[in-house]
Parts: C-alpha cells; structure tokens; sequence
C-alpha cells in the first residue's frame, strides 16, 4: 500500500495510520465543509460533550432533554465508549 501512495502523512516525526491520512486528505480536499454537513433523513444527531459525547433522537428530542427533561431513546447507554464489531447495542 505505501508503495501506491503519492503522500505519506505524518505530524512531525510521528507516523499516523492510514485514516488518519485519509481523514486530513479528506478534509483539505473539502475544505472543511464537511464539518457542516447535515443529514436530512438522519435518525440521531451526535451533540459533542466537554467529554464524550450525546447521541440523541432527530427529531427534537434533545431540547426536552436540554430543558431538564427525559425522554426514551434520547441518548444511547455508552455511545462515548469504543464498540466491539460484533457489538449489536444501539441497533434497531
């Protein structure tokens, strides 16, 4: 694979893995739009937290949550905790 590669991406003198090049290809190709983006047909939005963060419902759900409210299935048990493949939490 580096044999194909036009670019090798590291910071400094510390390698980094295949995504993370991808990822910073990606987002000078882009130029940052695509922090922007929004899903029109999107099931939940991920709200970023001081640490971690959210995953709430589309559609509204999250201000009832915000206004000291509870909802069911606003936010998924763990979702900030990394998930093993085989893992089906959260699935619907």
């Amino acid at each position: 694979l580096y044999e194909r590669a036009d670019y090798n991406v590291g910071v400094t003198n510390q390698p980094h893995s295949e995504v993370a090049g991808l990822a910073v290809f990606l987002d000078r190709l882009f130029g940052g739009t695509e922090l922007e983006r929004e899903w029109a047909d999107a099931d939940r939005r991920v709200r970023p937290e001081a640490t971690g963060k959210t995953v709430v419902d589309a559609d509204g759900v999250d201000e009832a949550r915000d206004a000291g409210g509870s909802a069911e299935g606003d936010a998924v048990a763990g979702d900030d905790e990394p998930r093993d493949p085989g893992d089906a939490r959260g699935a619907e």
